[in-house]
């Protein structure tokens, strides 16, 4: 059994992460900022803040590269993420640490983009809006509360953000429950460009606190593009930090 002062080692980050997101929101409400009140619920509703996360899924694609995939996703706020392919021959691994994209087959390092805009960073973005601290960051991310439009069902607010350093828009869409049930913003992707992604969220669970969805439907550019299934979804994990975003994980 791990003992009282291993899980208070444990929860540690988490209550730090509860902290500054708390604090940002407060200074929200402070300055009157309209969205404030569709944060705070949506922070309530998922469980608090959530730094980081992993989380393994099974994926049907349906564009692009069809077929049933399994993969594994990590993300570090601000802007750390790591995607890594299952396949029957060696795992294909995209790091991104913040500044620098890379991609390994096994352990051998295929690609590194240091270009000023390298595509992981889109994915990266994106985790981190629909992971929704960075919203509470005014200084990184600019919001604007709208009505939600019909065609997303049970949506009953809705926030468009924008990095400052960047013109494109992410929609979010939230239940009366608070919940975020669904987004949309721009993604790059390797081999097939970049589009306008859509995610729908549904089955959503407990997990360590959290209530997070199990199941996602994606489309690009309105076009089916994979359902996603996850089996492992791990808040917080103390075992991610930064340096291990410019390498594959240990396995």
């Amino acid at each position: 059994m791990i003992g009282a002062r291993a899980r208070a080692g444990i929860r540690a980050p988490r209550r730090r992460a509860v902290r500054r997101a708390t604090a940002a929101l407060c200074a929200l409400t402070a300055l009157g900022c309209a969205p404030a009140p569709v944060l705070e619920r949506a922070f309530a509703a998922r469980g608090g803040a959530l730094d980081g996360f992993r989380r393994e899924a099974e994926v049907r694609v349906y564009y692009g590269f069809p077929g049933l995939w399994r993969w594994e996703m990590a993300f570090l706020a601000p802007e750390h993420y790591r995607f890594t392919l299952i396949t029957d021959a060696d795992p294909q691994h995209y790091v991104f640490d913040g500044a620098v994209g890379r991609s390994f087959v096994g352990t051998r390092l295929v690609t590194v983009d240091r270009s000023e805009a390298p595509a992981l960073r889109s994915h990266a973005r994106w985790m981190a809006i629909t992971s929704l601290d960075v919203l509470a960051d005014s200084s990184r991310v600019t919001l604007a509360e709208f009505e939600p439009p019909g065609a997303v069902a049970g949506a009953a607010r809705a926030l468009r953000a924008r990095f400052r350093d960047e013109p494109d828009v992410y929609e979010l869409y939230f239940d009366r429950a608070g919940r975020l049930i669904g987004a949309e913003g721009p993604i790059s992707i390797p081999g097939l460009g970049a589009g306008r992604l859509r995610a729908r969220f549904t089955d959503f669970r407990a997990v360590d606190g959290f209530v997070v969805p199990f199941a996602t439907r994606y489309s690009l550019d309105g076009e089916p593009f994979f359902d996603e299934r996850v089996v492992r979804f791990v808040p917080n994990d103390p075992a991610l930090d930064a340096a291990g975003f410019e390498r594959p994980p240990a396995r």
